[in-house]
């Protein structure tokens, strides 16, 4: 995927969040047009994927949390156990318990 234009803000609670927008995305639903990662304390230790920094999927129609079955490619499913994958796992499961063995499964 190519990128075409990447920005990013902190926000007035400390947040830090950017964007990435892919110059190939197309009409079809499963094309995946950017991502937008938050880092919940800015440039603030400990700047790991899963921990405070979390990635979402952005789609010409939604916003998904990195991390569900359904938006995951073959491609990226090696990569399942980075950090960034485990967003869905805060935002549905409401917890960050993978940390303890290091291991984070696509949320169903």
């Amino acid at each position: 995927m190519n990128s075409s234009w990447y920005s990013k803000a902190i926000l007035n609670n400390g947040m830090l969040i950017s964007s990435l927008t892919y110059s190939n995305c197309s009409n079809s639903d499963n094309s995946r047009c950017g991502l937008i990662r938050l880092d919940v304390n800015a440039d603030n230790p400990p700047n790991v994927m899963g921990i405070d920094l979390h990635t979402f999927a952005v789609y010409k129609d939604k916003i998904v949390p990195m991390g569900l079955a359904a938006s995951v490619t073959a491609s990226e499913s090696l990569f399942v156990n980075r950090g960034d994958y485990c967003t869905a796992h805060v935002i549905y499961g409401k917890s960050m318990n993978y940390i303890k063995n290091k291991k984070c499964e696509l949320w169903e």
